[in-house]
Protein backbone atom coordinates (compact mmCIF):
# COMPACT_ATOMS: atom_id res chain seq x y z
CA UNK A 1 0.00 0.00 0.00
CA UNK A 2 2.82 2.30 1.14
CA UNK A 3 4.84 1.51 -2.40
CA UNK A 4 1.45 2.54 -4.46
CA UNK A 5 0.76 5.49 -2.55
CA UNK A 6 4.46 7.21 -3.19
CA UNK A 7 4.04 5.41 -7.20
CA UNK A 8 0.68 8.17 -6.98
CA UNK A 9 2.13 11.03 -5.71
CA UNK A 10 5.71 11.02 -7.39
CA UNK A 11 3.52 10.62 -11.11
CA UNK A 12 1.36 13.37 -9.56
CA UNK A 13 4.86 15.79 -9.19
CA UNK A 14 6.07 14.66 -12.54
CA UNK A 15 2.48 15.74 -14.38
CA UNK A 16 2.83 18.88 -11.95
CA UNK A 17 6.55 19.79 -12.99
CA UNK A 18 5.64 18.99 -16.90
CA UNK A 19 3.06 21.09 -16.71
CA UNK A 20 4.95 24.19 -14.76
CA UNK A 21 8.04 23.29 -17.26
CA UNK A 22 5.58 23.43 -20.55
CA UNK A 23 3.82 26.81 -19.18
CA UNK A 24 7.25 28.58 -17.90
CA UNK A 25 8.37 27.65 -21.93
CA UNK A 26 5.58 28.95 -22.91
CA UNK A 27 5.70 32.48 -21.07
CA UNK A 28 9.72 32.79 -22.35
CA UNK A 29 8.74 32.16 -26.03
CA UNK A 30 6.05 35.04 -25.97
CA UNK A 31 8.54 37.53 -24.10
CA UNK A 32 11.20 36.58 -26.75
CA UNK A 33 8.58 37.32 -29.95
CA UNK A 34 8.24 40.44 -28.69
CA UNK A 35 10.22 43.48 -29.96
CA UNK A 36 12.48 44.90 -27.29
CA UNK A 37 14.55 48.12 -27.93
CA UNK A 38 17.68 48.90 -26.33
CA UNK A 39 19.46 52.82 -26.48
CA UNK A 40 23.36 53.88 -26.44
CA UNK A 41 24.47 57.46 -26.40
CA UNK A 42 27.67 57.62 -28.93
CA UNK A 43 29.95 59.94 -30.25
CA UNK A 44 28.52 60.82 -34.21
CA UNK A 45 31.85 59.36 -36.97
CA UNK A 46 33.97 62.03 -37.51
CA UNK A 47 33.11 61.66 -41.34
CA UNK A 48 29.83 63.00 -40.37
CA UNK A 49 30.55 65.98 -39.01
CA UNK A 50 30.87 69.42 -39.99
CA UNK A 51 33.68 71.75 -38.36
CA UNK A 52 32.35 73.35 -35.37
CA UNK A 53 32.55 76.84 -36.81
CA UNK A 54 30.70 75.94 -39.95
CA UNK A 55 27.96 74.38 -37.95
CA UNK A 56 24.31 75.14 -37.67
CA UNK A 57 21.22 74.55 -35.67
CA UNK A 58 19.85 71.40 -38.00
CA UNK A 59 23.26 70.28 -38.80
CA UNK A 60 24.88 66.93 -37.45
CA UNK A 61 25.87 67.34 -33.82
CA UNK A 62 29.00 64.83 -32.22
CA UNK A 63 26.10 62.73 -30.29
CA UNK A 64 23.99 59.85 -31.90
CA UNK A 65 21.71 57.00 -30.33
CA UNK A 66 21.94 54.12 -31.25
CA UNK A 67 18.89 52.03 -31.17
CA UNK A 68 18.78 48.21 -31.13
CA UNK A 69 16.19 46.18 -31.38
CA UNK A 70 16.82 42.58 -29.53
CA UNK A 71 13.44 41.51 -30.31
CA UNK A 72 12.58 38.89 -32.89
CA UNK A 73 9.90 41.48 -34.33
CA UNK A 74 10.55 44.72 -36.48
CA UNK A 75 9.58 47.95 -35.08
CA UNK A 76 8.54 50.98 -36.78
CA UNK A 77 9.55 53.80 -34.59
CA UNK A 78 6.88 57.29 -35.00
CA UNK A 79 9.45 59.65 -32.71
CA UNK A 80 11.52 59.50 -29.22
CA UNK A 81 11.22 61.60 -26.44
CA UNK A 82 14.57 62.15 -24.45
CA UNK A 83 12.75 63.15 -20.80
CA UNK A 84 14.12 63.58 -17.27
CA UNK A 85 12.01 63.50 -14.15
CA UNK A 86 8.81 63.83 -16.45
CA UNK A 87 10.47 66.94 -18.29
CA UNK A 88 10.49 66.77 -22.22
CA UNK A 89 14.40 67.52 -23.32
CA UNK A 90 14.17 67.04 -26.94
CA UNK A 91 12.15 64.86 -29.67
CA UNK A 92 13.49 63.49 -32.40
CA UNK A 93 11.23 62.24 -35.54
CA UNK A 94 13.79 59.43 -37.63
CA UNK A 95 13.52 59.51 -41.24
CA UNK A 96 11.41 57.30 -42.77
CA UNK A 97 13.89 55.17 -43.96
CA UNK A 98 15.67 55.25 -40.02
CA UNK A 99 12.20 54.38 -38.95
CA UNK A 100 12.16 50.67 -39.36
CA UNK A 101 14.60 48.86 -37.63
CA UNK A 102 14.69 44.78 -38.39
CA UNK A 103 15.20 41.87 -35.37
CA UNK A 104 18.79 42.36 -34.22
CA UNK A 105 19.90 44.98 -35.94
CA UNK A 106 20.35 48.78 -34.99
CA UNK A 107 19.76 52.37 -36.21
CA UNK A 108 22.17 55.33 -35.41
CA UNK A 109 20.00 58.55 -35.52
CA UNK A 110 22.60 61.61 -34.87
CA UNK A 111 21.09 64.36 -33.13
CA UNK A 112 21.28 67.75 -35.13
CA UNK A 113 23.04 70.77 -33.33
CA UNK A 114 20.25 72.23 -31.76
CA UNK A 115 19.15 68.81 -30.06
CA UNK A 116 22.73 68.62 -28.57
CA UNK A 117 22.63 72.37 -27.44
CA UNK A 118 19.70 71.72 -25.38
CA UNK A 119 20.89 67.90 -24.05
CA UNK A 120 23.88 70.32 -22.79
CA UNK A 121 21.94 73.40 -21.71
CA UNK A 122 20.19 70.81 -19.23
CA UNK A 123 22.72 68.84 -18.46
CA UNK A 124 23.95 71.70 -16.78
CA UNK A 125 20.73 73.46 -15.69
CA UNK A 126 19.66 70.69 -13.48
CA UNK A 127 23.13 68.30 -13.02
CA UNK A 128 21.87 64.75 -14.26
CA UNK A 129 23.72 61.94 -15.36
CA UNK A 130 20.83 59.86 -16.45
CA UNK A 131 17.74 60.39 -18.63
CA UNK A 132 14.65 58.77 -19.50
CA UNK A 133 13.96 57.56 -23.65
CA UNK A 134 10.77 56.60 -24.63
CA UNK A 135 10.08 55.70 -28.16
CA UNK A 136 6.70 55.25 -29.87
CA UNK A 137 5.53 52.97 -32.50
CA UNK A 138 3.30 53.86 -35.17
CA UNK A 139 0.83 51.21 -33.65
CA UNK A 140 1.18 53.49 -30.50
CA UNK A 141 3.28 50.95 -28.51
CA UNK A 142 5.78 52.52 -25.81
CA UNK A 143 9.69 51.46 -24.92
CA UNK A 144 10.74 53.34 -22.06
CA UNK A 145 14.62 53.13 -20.96
CA UNK A 146 17.19 55.08 -18.84
CA UNK A 147 20.09 56.01 -21.04
CA UNK A 148 23.58 56.66 -19.45
CA UNK A 149 24.66 60.75 -20.22
CA UNK A 150 26.97 61.00 -17.73
CA UNK A 151 30.32 61.92 -20.93
CA UNK A 152 27.61 65.15 -21.19
CA UNK A 153 27.69 65.89 -17.66
CA UNK A 154 31.12 65.83 -17.56
CA UNK A 155 32.02 67.55 -20.25
CA UNK A 156 29.22 70.61 -19.28
CA UNK A 157 31.41 70.72 -15.76
CA UNK A 158 34.75 70.80 -17.58
CA UNK A 159 33.03 74.46 -19.14
CA UNK A 160 31.85 75.60 -16.31
CA UNK A 161 35.82 75.34 -14.91
CA UNK A 162 37.53 76.81 -17.97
Amino acid sequence: MDALISVVIGGAFTVLGVIIGWGLNEMSAARRLRPHLCFKLNSTPDTELVEEGLRTKTSSSEYCIEIYNVGQSPVIIESFDMCWRKQLLIQCFPSSEDATILPYHNISYVLTQQDADAIEWHCKRLGFKQCRIVATTVNGEEFKENIDVSWIHMRTSLWEKT
